[in-house]
């Protein structure tokens, strides 16, 4: 068995359960059809979901990558992890919309800064 997140079954049958569950629902299985999902592609999903709720050295221990570099590699921002960010570092996940209003003299600047936190 590999290091890391360890699993009683082979790659083979984890393959078979994989293609199993794309079939059930409707999504493409394998390399060579369109849009289609392999077991690597779990591998990014799952660290990318991961990272967004754990620190790097927890989900490096998960994945069995030797250094974080590789974790990074796996890990993908997605919609969600970038509104939370901004929310984290603004309290908004709408400030394209609050820079729009700004820029066209529908907000104040003073106001701006009402909704925006700025440190």
């Amino acid at each position: 068995m590999r290091e890391g997140f360890q699993t009683p079954t082979s790659d083979h049958t984890l393959t078979a359960i994989l293609r199993e569950a794309c079939n059930a629902v409707g999504i493409p299985y394998g390399r060579d059809t369109t849009g289609g999902i392999t077991f690597h592609n779990t591998r990014h999903s799952f660290t990318t979901r991961l990272i967004a709720v754990t620190d790097l050295a927890t989900a490096r221990s998960f994945t069995g990558h030797s250094d974080n570099q590789m974790v990074a590699y796996y890990s993908h921002a997605t919609a969600e992890s970038q509104r939370a960010a901004m929310e984290a570092l603004y309290g908004s996940d709408n400030l394209r919309e609050i820079f729009d209003a700004v820029r066209d003299e529908k907000m104040s600047f003073d106001d701006f800064k009402k909704v925006v936190k700025l440190r």
